[in-house]
């Protein structure tokens, strides 16, 4: 046994959600006013979360614990190993994401209580991160030769199916690598590419191809563009992702499309601000969908809240209206049966983050 030595750094983390929410509308069996917990997204659940990181300059540890409620009670979060071989080169192995070059486009209602769409711009919009999580066993390279440049080579799934302790077949795993590079020209751009294997409904191999700029040339304006394309037709259609941030005047302006180009071009249209004024900050926004899959036509959501900041964290409450469904809970979904029929909900979050 190697002589025990004392970290250079301790660091205690945690982040967690609660929404409260109450609404009406159609609903699925009734119209009565329901409320539910949520944590934003699909489930009924408040997420609490904390997590520990041991770290020397060149080898580290994290350990993350995610208490999900009702919805699916404890889960380990991120638990993993890095080093550093050289300057240059970190390894990762255990349950991990790598959100280096992820494109994000998060803003209004996706963190507040998100409708029921699979179009909505939000997390990976325009550029999707390394995914190591999800307790199948991940491990990935990451490399950065010179400033700018990053690059990286990651595999799921090692820990092999749950239950069985003869690990994974390594030609299983590598057809669905994922390899991706970003390099940084300061003050005008970064451009990012990146490739991951995928198999289809037909059990042929195939993958995807997505590439990105992100745009920072002009003062006090972030934008991005990300395009995803199937290298087989039958794992789905071209994706375009775009997102705009712009700072004037003490307001954040937000703009983000979304469009997948199949038969009927499904799309979405969404633009919001954040406003402070009076020790709370304004926050809200308007999304736009075309007719596609579950929702009606020209579907519509409005959302407007007021977030007070916190010593570590804030809380919010506002109001939403939509004609799309929210998801939380399946209390306030969107019903075929009566399309025009507008759902809404009064949603309280409470979010902590150290």
């Amino acid at each position: 046994m190697a002589t025990p030595m004392l970290f250079s750094e301790v660091v205690f983390n945690g982040w967690g959600r609660g929404v409260l929410t109450v609404g009406g509308g159609v609903t699925t069996d009734d119209d009565a006013i329901r409320i539910a917990a949520s944590k934003s997204w699909w489930s009924n659940a408040v997420r609490t979360g904390w997590g520990i990181a041991l770290k020397t300059d060149d080898v580290g540890m994290h350990v993350g614990y995610d208490v999900d409620g009702i919805d699916n009670g404890q889960a380990f979060g991120d638990c993993y190993i890095w080093v550093k071989p050289m300057e240059m080169v970190t390894l990762r192995i255990g349950e991990f994401n790598d959100d280096t070059l992820r494109g994000n486009s998060v803003f209004g209602s996706w963190d507040y209580v998100r409708y029921q769409t699979n179009i909505m711009a939000g997390e990976d919009h325009t550029f999707k991160r390394f995914d190591g999580a999800g307790n199948m066993g991940a491990f990935e390279i990451a490399v950065e030769p010179t400033e700018g440049l990053y690059a990286f080579a990651g595999i799921n799934g090692i820990a092999g199916p749950a239950g069985d302790n003869n690990g994974a077949v390594l030609e299983d795993v590598m057809k669905t690598a994922q390899v991706g590079a970003g390099y940084t020209v300061e003050g005008m751009a970064k451009i990012k590419i990146q490739y991951w294997g995928e198999t289809t409904v037909g059990g042929d191999d195939s993958g995807w191809v997505n590439a990105a700029v992100d745009v920072t040339a002009v003062e006090n304006l972030f934008a991005s563009v990300g395009v995803f394309a199937p290298l087989n037709e039958d794992l789905g259609d071209m994706g375009l992702g775009v997102f705009g941030r712009y700072n004037v005047a003490g307001a954040t302006l937000y703009g983000a499309f979304t469009a997948t180009f199949a038969d009927d071009m499904p799309m979405e249209i969404a633009v919001g601000a954040d406003y402070p004024v009076a020790g709370v900050t304004l926050k809200g926004d308007v999304r736009y969908y075309n007719e596609f899959g579950a929702t009606p036509d020209n579907g519509i959501g409005v959302t407007i809240f007021a977030q007070k900041g916190l010593a570590s964290g804030h809380v919010s409450a506002g109001v939403e209206v939509t004609n799309v469904g929210f998801p939380v809970a399946g209390l306030f979904p969107w019903s075929k049966e009566n399309p025009d029929d507008i759902v809404w909900a009064i949603p309280i979050r409470m979010e902590y983050y150290f």
